[in-house]
């Protein structure tokens, strides 16, 4: 990306940066926390879409990238883009703790998945936009949350969420274990990536 200032040059094509649309609050001290940075990692098909995401146009990507924020975000309207503050946000506003992302060659291939995202379980972000992609949550991503949305088991410091019972059928558990590998082979896979800050918008 271009006038991005490299703070660690890496060789294996994994990039980090800090993706707080908002910049600094403290801009005088730097960010006050990997949560107000909300650091963003991803490869060279990531980059596509988070390039189309900073210009505000529609991003073009050869292939569906995984793409993760283990320090959370400041919070987004799940339905709208761009929306910085809870105040106007139109739908519903989670600011989320560890997460992975699927970002999708086709945002549309996204239109009939589940967009709550209280359930404890993967759900789409921006549905019916061109910034749609899935929202994988990690153990904690609820501790932003207000206790009473949380899933039961699942917010703060908890790894999963509480199954039903046994005859119930149940599938976001395996679905979060294998967002979790992935997380996990990702983070050994990246020992290599550059950290870069780019300026933000």
């Amino acid at each position: 990306a271009s006038g991005k200032n490299v703070l660690k040059k890496g060789s294996n094509g994994w990039t980090c940066m800090p993706a707080n649309p908002r910049g600094m609050s403290d801009p005088d001290n730097g960010w006050l926390s990997a949560h107000e940075a909300m650091p963003v990692c991803f490869d060279a098909a990531g980059l596509d879409w988070m390039e189309g995401w900073m210009s505000q146009s529609k991003p073009v990507m050869k292939r569906d990238s995984y793409v993760w924020m283990l320090a959370g975000d400041m919070g987004e309207d799940n339905s709208t883009p761009m929306t910085m503050t809870q105040a106007e946000a139109n739908g519903t506003w989670i600011e989320s703790g560890p997460h992975l992302m699927l970002f999708p060659k086709d945002p549309e291939s996204l239109d009939s998945w589940p967009d709550d995202p209280f359930k404890g379980e993967p759900y789409v972000m921006f549905k019916g936009t061109d910034y749609a992609h899935v929202m994988i949550p990690l153990p904690g991503y609820y501790a932003y949350s207000p206790a009473d949305k949380a899933p039961k088991g699942f917010g703060g410091s908890a790894v999963a969420a509480e199954p039903p019972p046994a005859e119930v059928p149940f599938t976001p558990p395996s679905l979060l274990a294998l967002g979790f590998a992935l997380g996990v082979a990702a983070s050994l896979a990246a020992t290599r990536l550059t950290v870069s800050r780019l300026p933000m918008m």
